[in-house]
């Protein structure tokens, strides 16, 4: 398992768009089960603010990227 800190700052990419969707800004715990609920996602536009990817839609934490299925599964 990886630390938070390790996470955070990676930069996060669509499989099947093929580019960079954004980077980790922070993680959403939830407090009651300890695991990790959301990804907190920086889209590079500061008027558009984090977007949010369920964890459950994270394919993969490597030691560069994170990755996911498609861009469509981050939401505002």
């Amino acid at each position: 398992m990886k630390k938070s800190q390790e996470i955070i700052g990676l930069p996060v990419f669509s499989v099947v768009d093929g580019r960079e969707v954004g980077q980790v800004k922070d993680l959403v715990i939830n407090p009651e089960e300890g695991v990790v609920e959301y990804v907190l996602v920086n889209g590079g536009s500061w008027y558009v603010g984090a977007r949010v990817l369920p964890y459950r839609a994270v394919l993969g934490i490597g030691a560069h990227a994170v990755t996911t299925e498609s861009e469509t599964q981050l939401t505002t």
